[in-house]
């Protein structure tokens, strides 16, 4: 597997939203992550719990590899004890570097086995309207355009 560099630093704040429920209910959360990047690892860490899910929201940490420039893998786990949140991360970064998309899976506090779409972005209203298109997808699969193959 190919763990090459990409010419954009991912480092700094970023706004993360997230498909998920909360009590049963579906919910976006969003959050501010804190990434951190060097070469092809990347460590993430949001800077407080999501306003809109204040039961199921809760502080985590994760970190992933960005094979060839574009593709995270990684895994996130909560920071608290008493939260027993963890799961997987695949999002794809587009061409410009801006922006993420991909999906999670893991548990929370409603499912032992739950998953959801998800984006980061640098700019919250264009990561919302990212996630929208991918919510709008009613087989769960990521439209072709939404992130274009790097050349």
């Amino acid at each position: 597997m190919a763990l090459t560099d990409h010419p954009t630093d991912l480092t700094g704040l970023w706004h993360a939203l997230w498909q998920t429920t909360a009590e049963g209910r579906p919910n976006i959360n969003t959050e501010v992550v804190r990434l951190q990047q060097r070469g092809p690892e990347l460590w993430l860490e949001n800077t407080g719990r999501s306003p809109e899910n204040p039961i199921g929201g809760y502080l985590w940490r994760g970190e992933g590899v960005l094979y060839n420039g574009q593709y995270l893998i990684g895994s996130y786990a909560a920071a608290e004890q008493s939260v027993i949140a963890k799961g997987s991360l695949y999002f794809v970064l587009n061409p410009g570097g801006d922006y993420l998309v991909g999906k999670w899976v893991g548990c929370n506090l409603d499912s032992t086995f739950t998953w959801g779409f998800g984006v980061f972005a640098k700019d919250k209203e264009r990561g919302m309207a990212k996630l929208r298109l991918l919510l709008g997808r009613q087989d769960g699969s990521v439209p072709p355009v939404l992130v274009e193959k790097a050349r």
